[in-house]
Parts: structure tokens; C-alpha cells; sequence
């Protein structure tokens, strides 16, 4: 990934202060939109989505629908 996240400057153009900066508002927005991907996980859990789609567990559908890796679909399971 060569531009920040809003596609104007690559990130070797910005100076250390904007950078460090962008990296803190990421994160922000990463821990927001885990947060949300959390919960859509679990109401797809409560639901039991994953067995309408054949999927015989709800990792089968993370890793394989979703396309997490199988380390990162067990650790939004637990």
C-alpha cells in the first residue's frame, strides 16, 4: 500500500508528524470497524446464517466466504 487512506499523498511523502498522526486516526477507525464486524458476526452466529449456506460451522464460513485466514476467523470466534 503505497497512498494513505485517502488516495492523495503517498505515504513516503508525508512528513513524520502527518504520518504519525494518520497512523493514530487508522487505528481509531480499525478498533470502530472491528467493533462493527464483531457484532455482525455474532448476529450471524445467533442467526445460524452460516448453516442457510451450507457452511457446517460458522468458521467454515469465515474462512471460506468471508476469506479470513483461519487464525483470524478463531480469533473473532472467541
Amino acid at each position: 500500500m503505497t497512498n494513505s487512506a485517502n488516495n492523495k499523498t503517498p505515504v513516503h511523502n508525508l512528513t513524520d508528524e502527518a504520518l504519525t498522526s494518520k497512523i493514530k486516526h487508522l487505528a481509531a477507525i480499525e478498533r470502530k470497524l472491528t467493533q462493527v464486524m464483531l457484532l455482525h458476526i455474532a448476529e450471524i452466529d445467533r442467526r445460524k446464517l452460516y448453516l442457510r449456506m451450507a457452511f457446517s460451522s460458522l468458521f467454515d464460513y469465515l474462512t471460506q466466504e468471508v476469506g479470513y485466514s483461519e487464525g483470524a476467523a478463531q480469533r473473532r470466534i472467541d
